[in-house]
């Protein structure tokens, strides 16, 4: 199963996670929660401007750190066993190791990380196509989550023959 992830953080340096999306390549699975105890003070004024705002709007999403540690843990009990984690960066996926508290689960990881399709314009389109069709926002988790895999799902199709290639000789996917 291939999850993909985005998080929103306190400015770099010791970035603290404030929100953190999932969503699985077929849609079936989601994942979405925002930190209440994140020093808000380390955040500047414009991501302020563009985090703040988003937050707060979703049920059930407003978790401390430790209750984020353990829906997270839970969560991914109820997923298959093997995992593909597709996230921009490093410090996007250690954000999201780093809230498990020192319980990770069971399941079998491998990362991907997406700055690999940066020069792919199929992958970009359907990122801000997803975006601007369906009103969502770029800096709120979830639908940056989901907006990378809309651009995923549309390199995937522009690639569709050498995917089938590589996947046979690796089993990526």
């Amino acid at each position: 199963m291939m999850l993909f992830i985005d998080t929103q953080y306190t400015d770099l340096g010791d970035g603290e996670l404030i929100s953190l999306g999932m969503v699985s390549k077929n849609l079936k699975h989601e994942f979405y929660a925002e930190r209440l105890d994140f020093n808000r003070d380390a955040c500047s004024e414009s991501l302020k401007a563009k985090i703040f705002p988003l937050l707060g709007k979703t049920p059930d999403a407003q978790l401390t750190d430790s209750q984020l540690s353990e829906r997270m843990y839970s969560w991914f009990g109820s997923l298959p066993q093997k995992i593909t984690l597709a996230g921009y960066s490093l410090v996007e996926l250690n954000l999201m190791w780093n809230a498990f508290n020192g319980k990770i689960p069971s399941n079998q990881f491998t990362d991907y990380y997406l700055r690999k399709l940066n020069k792919s314009r199929d992958f970009h389109e359907g990122i801000e196509k997803y975006l601007e069709l369906e009103g969502r926002s770029p800096y709120h988790a979830l639908d940056a989550a989901r907006a990378k895999q809309a651009g995923w799902k549309a390199w995937e199709i522009s690639h569709r023959e050498w995917l089938e290639r590589y996947n046979q000789k690796t089993k990526f996917l």
